[in-house]
């Protein structure tokens, strides 16, 4: 099970099931490719893991997700939230420009159809807020140790600020103060699953490390030239 790959074309399901997947979670992509690929793999016309994918649901603005759905009210939210599970989408994923005065009844109306609402938190809310809003996942450590960050990362985190405030903060975070304690208190409390993806998080904010990334050793010789050079 791959439980965090944004599926790119083709070629990406025999990459991974040469590696031994055949499930993966898409927790966000282009919804037409995503139903296309769905539609040709169950003819016998693709061969590909089983994914099951989100659909993208994100606001306007100048850092809205290229390939997300984008909803200009609350209704039209909603009216996104209903279109995925029609379309059979396992879950939805708010992205960082989404208005978080619509989570409340965006998250309610993905609950009533039974869809999982996994996500990056929104600019200018900490994590906790999303997860008492109804969240069922919060996607990338970042987001786990952004209830800890200072107000000024919090307001600009839908753009760099949320890889940039834990790589400067992260490391004067008292991961037994109150804000990381309530946190994961309350996640394990209400069953709220967390999508780390350390293997991106690590090369990214360890830039002295190996070239080769540590996670990735242990498949050294099958990946790509630019990953092991």
């Amino acid at each position: 099970m791959d439980c965090h790959l944004h599926v790119g074309d083709d070629f990406t399901g025999l990459q991974e099931l040469s590696l031994g997947v055949t499930s993966v979670r898409d927790p966000g992509n282009d919804d037409a490719r995503t139903i296309e690929r769905r539609t040709r793999a169950a003819a016998g016309q693709l061969l590909f893991p089983h994914v099951y994918p989100s659909s993208l649901i994100d606001g306007k603005g100048p850092y809205t997700a290229q390939i997300a759905n984008v909803a200009t009210s609350q209704e039209e939210a909603i009216a996104w939230v209903d279109t995925a599970k029609a379309k059979g989408f396992t879950g939805v994923k708010f992205y960082g420009t989404f208005n978080s005065a619509w989570l409340p009844a965006s998250i309610a109306e993905a609950h009533n159809s039974a869809c999982m609402c996994m996500a990056t938190s929104r600019s200018g809310i900490r994590p906790l807020e999303a997860i008492n809003d109804g969240y069922d996942e919060i996607t990338h450590i970042n987001w786990i140790i952004m209830q800890a960050m200072p107000d000024s990362v919090i307001a600009a985190s839908n753009g760099i600020a949320r890889f940039e405030g834990p790589g400067r903060y992260g490391k004067d975070v008292d991961l037994g103060g109150t804000p990381m304690r309530t946190i994961v208190a309350t996640m394990a409390g209400k069953h709220i699953y967390s999508d780390p993806t350390m293997v991106a998080f690590e090369a990214l904010t360890c830039p002295t490390m190996a070239i080769c990334p540590r996670p990735t050793r242990p498949f050294a010789g099958t990946l790509p030239p630019t990953t092991e050079a």
